[in-house]
């Protein structure tokens, strides 16, 4: 007890901050512990979102073609018809044809 006194046992003296060294490392690395495996969870939690969000631009992006594909794929099924319809008339007809077609547009 006399010791204490003569030290004046006080929170910053040095005697005091010998024996709290270890507990207050000891509590710094719990903290810094929790504080990785908090963070660590949190970019698990943006990277996840992340990669959803991504793979939803993708698919979409992959919708997009896929649609113009079958579009152009009906176009062209359109235009072979024309042509098909084209070649089985005779030229003659496909000048009367087109005359009849300006005639129409005119008026």
């Amino acid at each position: 007890m006399a010791n204490m006194i003569r030290l004046g046992w006080q929170p910053l003296s040095r005697v005091w901050l010998v024996w709290t060294w270890p507990g207050v490392l000891l509590g710094r690395a719990a903290m810094s512990a929790t504080l990785i495996a908090l963070l660590s969870g949190a970019v698990g939690v943006i990277a996840t979102a992340l990669g959803a969000y991504i793979k939803g631009r993708r698919d979409g992006a992959t919708q997009g073609e896929r649609h113009a594909a079958e579009v152009k794929a009906a176009s062209l099924e359109k235009a072979k018809g024309v042509r098909d319809e084209v070649d089985a008339k005779s030229s003659h007809d496909v000048h009367a044809d087109l005359a009849d077609w300006m005639r129409d547009t005119d008026r």
